[in-house]
């Protein structure tokens, strides 16, 4: 789960409002850290799933992304 993040921040919007030079809308992180993040966790993903490799960032949590957090999986649900 990240943390003060909605589902724009999954969007293009944030990186269409950065070449506008307009402020993120609230609940989306900024264009670049957002794309970090998503790129990094998904590639991490794919490598757990399709290469059977063990990548040691999804089974903690990392001080270099401290935006997520790991959490059963009812977490962030009503």
């Amino acid at each position: 789960m990240l943390s003060d993040a909605e589902h724009q921040s999954f969007t293009d919007i944030s990186l269409v409002a950065d070449v506008l030079g307009l402020e993120p809308l609230p609940g989306m992180l900024p264009a670049a850290r957002g794309a970090e993040l998503t790129r990094t966790y998904v590639a991490a993903f794919l490598d757990q799933h399709l290469k059977s490799q063990r990548p040691p960032l999804l089974e903690r949590p990392s001080s270099r992304y401290p935006e997520v957090k790991f959490c059963p999986a009812t977490c962030g649900h009503s």
